[in-house]
């Protein structure tokens, strides 16, 4: 499904700095590949991800997408198969538009740019319906602006719609960063759950130890831009916390 050959990225600071982001970065992806992706501050990890999304270019490397080579396409493009969540609730959604009204605009996005706005009984039902899975009692609430919210609350609409359709691989970055214990539970079970019913691969960047430990069926740990380490679920189930927590101190 995904797969990235020789990725190597270099970001120019001034004339006496250089940060090289991408090291000769190779890795595949399957359908259901369910990736945890850790690492400390700077060891490339969002570089990796936007370098898939093409908000970032690769100064050299192949990008494929089912065996076609995206490395060149555009970002807009590539966003009708590539679904990716930010840290912040408010990148995803748009703030003065209502629930229902960011469910659309992410349809659009997501099909063809011609489709009128325009928002039908069907729309409204289906969007409705979609929301009464997350059991959070939104689902009356579409009229409501979405920046009203909770960042939870919005958070959760923010995966749910641009899943909804079903891209071929989901990224997320730090998804749960900014929620509260209870909110960040239902985020990362639905996240599961949809890797699961839609067998596409999953790229999940987090720092919470406890996450890291129950989810994905692989681990990758980067550093200094390199992958460092590549584990298959059989080796990730064999860590300790205090493992992770050693993995994640180390400098560099």
């Amino acid at each position: 499904m995904l797969t990235i050959t020789n990725a190597n990225k270099t970001f120019i600071i001034d004339a006496s700095t250089q940060i090289k982001a991408l090291d000769n970065v190779s890795l595949a992806l399957a359908n259901k590949d369910f990736v945890i992706l850790i690492g400390n501050n700077g060891s490339g990890k969002t570089t990796l991800l936007n370098a898939i999304t093409g908000e970032i270019k690769l100064d050299t490397g192949i990008i494929s997408q089912n065996n076609q080579d995206i490395t060149h396409l555009s970002t807009e493009k590539r966003t009708k198969k590539i679904a990716k969540i930010a840290q912040n609730p408010l990148s995803s959604t748009v703030a003065e538009l209502s629930v229902v009204q960011n469910f659309r605009l992410a349809y659009l996005k997501k099909n063809k740019l011609g489709l009128s706005f325009s928002i039908t009984a069907t729309f409204r039902k289906k969007v409705k319906d979609k929301i009464a899975t997350l059991n959070m009692g939104l689902e009356d609430k579409i009229d409501q602006e979405m920046g009203k919210l909770s960042g939870g609350q919005r958070q959760a609409l923010a995966v749910l719609m641009h899943t909804w359709y079903r891209p071929e691989i989901l990224l997320l970055d730090e998804p749960t960063a900014a929620l509260d214990a209870t909110s960040a539970e239902t985020v990362m079970n639905m996240i599961h759950n949809i890797v699961q019913d839609y067998q596409i691969p999953c790229i999940l960047i987090t720092h919470h130890i406890p996450d890291i430990l129950r989810y994905g069926n692989r681990l990758i740990q980067m550093r200094q831009g390199r992958i460092e380490r590549d584990l298959s679920l059989s080796e990730k189930s064999t860590l300790t916390p205090d493992t992770i927590l050693k993995w994640l101190s180390a400098a560099g």
